[in-house]
């Protein structure tokens, strides 16, 4: 038995010896959300309802190119109006998704900047209470690491300065092919930047198809993680796809478990991939409910409750 075999199988021990009563009388509680990502053919509007209807407690904002949210399309009077939506929907906003590559040359490197910016202010605007963090991967290439990593921690410390300015943390994270593709390389990244404003979006997905377990990349990554992204895959790196979480072999009970254990104070949010919502007669409704009904059930088992809703 490999040394993280040995890891796992012994935290899973540890577990399972939880008494039963320590589930029923914790206090831990996680928040529960999804995002437009996946809902590219709903209004705003139609999205934060959906997503409150369906029982989730979180949305998450993409502003990438072509979405309604896309922090240059959205008017001063529609952040008020998404913010009002938010409030009577009851929903928490953890995270923004945005697809901004740390590796970029100078004036990529510039132009990213201005549009963090952008996007942190939209940020503070659609949900003052508690501005989400902004998520991106690095892009970039995994083999060119060793010639680019300095370049990776430069630029983020470019980012670290604007998030700071901006009140606003920033998110990266391991990224399946990308220049940031282990859970090692990740955790060297975040040493080396050493910042407050610049963490983690683990997204578990991205590991497990390199054969990574959950169990040592939460160890390694969660002391630096701000959000969690929710999504399973088919583990095979040659013809990799990614699925809706449930769907897959990620053992979602034994992660619970492991954040609760850990009580990660943050919140795990559905991944509806490009690879998914990009296909022909693709239904964001379906997907968004399906999601949900894979993983709620989920929460209980595990003994983790469910943020509080008004509503």
């Amino acid at each position: 038995m490999s040394r993280i075999d040995r890891r796992a199988f012994i935290q899973g021990i540890a577990l399972a010896a939880l008494p039963a009563s320590h589930a029923a009388t914790s206090d831990y509680s996680l928040g529960f959300g999804i995002g437009n990502y996946g809902m590219k053919t709903l209004s705003t509007a139609e999205a934060i309802r959906l997503t409150a209807s369906t029982g989730y407690d979180c949305f998450e904002f993409a502003l990438m190119d072509g979405w309604t949210t896309e922090a240059r399309k959205v008017a001063p009077a529609e952040r008020k109006e998404i913010h009002k939506l938010l409030r009577e929907a009851d929903l928490t906003v953890p995270s923004m998704l945005e697809i901004i590559p740390v590796v970029a040359d100078a004036a990529g490197h510039k132009m990213n900047l201005e549009r963090l910016k952008r996007d942190a202010q939209l940020a503070h605007d659609i949900y003052p209470e508690g501005p989400p963090v902004l998520q991106t991967h690095p892009g970039g290439k995994t083999e060119d690491w060793e010639r680019q990593k300095q370049l990776v921690v430069d630029h983020l410390g470019d980012w670290s300065k604007l998030g700071a300015s901006m009140k606003t943390v920033i998110c990266i994270k391991g990224h399946h092919q990308n220049i940031v593709d282990t859970p090692q390389r990740l955790a060297w990244v975040m040493r080396q930047v050493n910042s407050p404003w610049i963490r983690v979006i683990y997204d578990y997905s991205h590991f497990e198809v390199a054969g990574f377990g959950l169990g040592e990349t939460l160890d390694l990554l969660l002391p630096f993680t701000k959000v969690i992204s929710l999504k399973d895959s088919n583990r095979n790196p040659q013809d990799y796809r990614r699925l809706l979480p449930g769907d897959g072999q990620i053992d979602y009970l034994d992660y619970f478990r492991r954040l609760k254990a850990a009580r990660y104070p943050g919140a795990v949010v559905v991944e509806v991939s490009g690879q998914i919502h990009g296909k022909p007669g693709y239904d964001p409704v379906a997907a968004t409910r399906h999601s949900y009904n894979n993983l709620a059930p989920v929460f209980e088992k595990a003994g983790v409750k469910r943020r509080k809703r008004r509503g």
